[in-house]
């Protein structure tokens, strides 16, 4: 996916010395209204706040006299400059494009707030567990239960992450919501299991080969693990899911008898690939610089790849389809488009193929949650913020209700949304990605509190 690399790009200027200690500590550059800092010590590292880039480690860094380079593969991305006058002046390539950067020492400290972090004494307990999934391959996952003091038997609830490999905390550019969740569910009385993706922090297996069936073993294996647990209520075990785990909270639900409620943050409604093919869309409409011409292309490109991907071909035809396709709309182009986007169209199709061609995304793209969310006959919590802009609150949202009307569940269904939260649930301004690091917030108090009533009444 192109997610906001030419911005994260931009930031990597400037670094030569005469001698590494002179180049040695903080350096700071605006570019095109971004901060960004670099610091130089054995390694060359990286901060871009609004892009929520945190010490990036550069491929490669060489001083050499009053001169620094730098690269950074995963942008392929390269910065040339000199040092003069404590001012490290350089030129920044990427994409075809040229920026010129200066950065400036400076003692300035980046704080990082993260003001939700439990601080208060712990009055519960914590107990690390191992469980195993449900699938055929019954991998070891490793995961932390908090719970009240006492015996029990606690009401329940299984964390399940979004998208991506995630730890326990579910942790993002120094946020854990799922350390915050886990929190202030057990200090209202519930018992939490929070557990690290497969193959991720403790657990075993393979991340790199799941797909979300997969992961939904997963959680069915939470569940059993803790429906067989004496200080369990077990008429009151459910999941949350985020995101993909909205995905996989009914997957489970409508299988598995012993999961009595299911809360959906941000968790689709709408097939897979209506999602996607608009969050595409819209990073193609954000590039800055991008013709509109080159934008209207890439919408049918981004349609038709999409649909190639869930044909379910035979690996080795759809490489050769893709690659075709991929050719031809990067030829398509105006060459200032092609730049833009890749040096050449080699480098364009690498930079999409490996995301395009696994078989995670190949199940993802495919996968519809009207046939799950027509299968749930327990208590759902359906949550959106309406600044979403990666599972848009009105679409799935709609998605959602639809369902459970086709199945004569409606009475089952609440749904809440929040006018303005964003994909993680952090009061926002914009919606974007870019705010996700900035933002000291890291999960809404409010939106805990209405999870708390409704599991109440419910």
């Amino acid at each position: 996916m192109v997610r906001y690399t030419i911005l994260l790009l931009l930031l990597l200027s400037s670094y030569f010395g005469l001698s590494q200690s002179q180049f040695n500590g903080q350096w700071k550059a605006e570019i095109i209204g971004i901060e960004a800092y670099i610091t130089i010590n054995e390694d060359l590292l990286l901060t871009i706040p609004v892009q929520g880039i945190l010490d990036k480690k550069a491929t490669n860094f060489e001083i050499s006299g009053n001169r620094l380079d730098f690269y950074y593969q995963s942008y392929a991305a390269s910065f040339v400059g000199e040092l003069a006058n404590d001012t490290i002046s350089g030129v920044w390539k990427q994409s075809g494009q040229t920026f010129d950067v200066a950065f400036y020492k400076t003692d300035e400290v980046l704080e990082i707030k993260r003001s939700q972090e439990p601080l208060a004494e712990i009055n519960y307990i914590s107990e690390d567990v191992n469980f195993e999934s449900s699938g055929e391959e019954k991998y070891l996952l490793a995961g932390t239960i908090t719970k009240p003091q006492g015996d029990g038997p606690f009401p329940t609830i299984v964390l399940v992450s979004g998208s991506g490999p995630q730890n326990r905390d579910s942790e993002f550019f120094n946020h854990r919501p799922f350390l915050i969740l886990a929190d202030y569910f057990t200090r209202n009385g519930y018992m939490v299991l929070r557990y690290d993706d497969r193959g991720i922090g403790e657990s075993k297996g393979y991340f790199a080969k799941v797909t979300t069936a997969d992961l939904a073993d997963d959680t069915d294996g939470a569940i059993e693990y803790l429906h067989n647990r004496t200080d369990v209520d077990k008429s009151k075990l459910g999941i949350i899911g985020h995101s993909e785990g909205g995905m996989i909270a009914p997957m489970v639900a409508s299988a598995n008898p012993n999961v009595d409620f299911i809360v959906l943050l941000a968790g689709p409604g709408q097939e897979v690939k209506y999602l996607m093919e608009f969050q595409l869309n819209r990073q193609y409409e954000m590039m800055d610089g991008l013709s509109d011409e080159g934008k209207k292309k890439a919408k049918t490109f981004n349609k038709e790849m999409i649909s190639l991907v869930i044909k379910g071909l035979p690996n080795d035809k759809l490489v050769d389809e893709l690659r075709q396709l991929v050719s031809t709309f990067y030829y398509d182009l105006s060459e200032t488009d092609q730049k833009l986007l890749a040096p050449n169209e080699q480098r364009f199709y690498f930079q999409i193929a490996p995301s395009m061609l696994n078989e995670y995304m190949k199940y993802f793209l495919a996968f519809n949650p009207q046939d799950y969310l027509t299968k749930v006959t327990v208590p759902t919590l359906a949550l959106n913020g309406k600044k979403d802009v990666q599972v848009t609150c009105k679409e799935n949202i709609t998605g959602i209700k639809k369902a459970f009307k086709e199945s004569g569940q409606q009475k089952k269904l609440t749904i809440k949304t929040y006018k303005n939260l964003n994909h993680l649930f952090q009061t926002s301004k914009t919606g974007e990605g870019s705010e996700y690091f900035t933002n000291e917030e890291t999960f809404n108090e409010s939106v805990m509190k209405d999870i708390i009533d409704w599991l109440k009444k419910t």
